[in-house]
C-alpha cells in the first residue's frame, strides 16, 4: 500500500511520570534520533524529525521518515 505523502507519522504511547524525570539526561526526542538515524540511513531512508510531545493526557513519540521512492506502511514496519 502506497501512502501518497512522503511522510508517515508514527504515534506511540509512552507512560512517563514527568515529575520524576531526570532533567540532566538528554531529551527523549534527541535520544530517539541518535538511536534511529543510523538504522534509517542503512535502510535508505532519511530521518526528518523526531518529537516527543504531550497531547491531552498522553505523551506521543512522532518519528518522520522519507525516501526518494516514498514511504509505505511496509517501510514503517521495518
Amino acid at each position: 500500500m502506497y501512502i501518497p505523502k512522503k511522510r508517515v507519522f508514527i504515534r506511540l504511547r509512552e507512560s512517563i511520570n514527568m515529575g520524576k524525570e531526570n532533567h540532566m539526561k538528554k531529551p527523549i526526542a534527541q535520544q530517539v534520533w541518535e538511536l534511529t538515524e543510523p538504522t534509517a540511513a542503512s535502510l535508505g531512508y532519511t530521518l526528518w524529525d523526531v518529537e516527543y510531545v504531550k497531547e491531552g493526557a498522553d505523551m506521543i513519540l512522532r518519528v518522520v521518515i522519507d525516501s526518494n521512492e516514498g514511504i509505505t506502511l511496509d517501510d514503517c514496519e521495518r
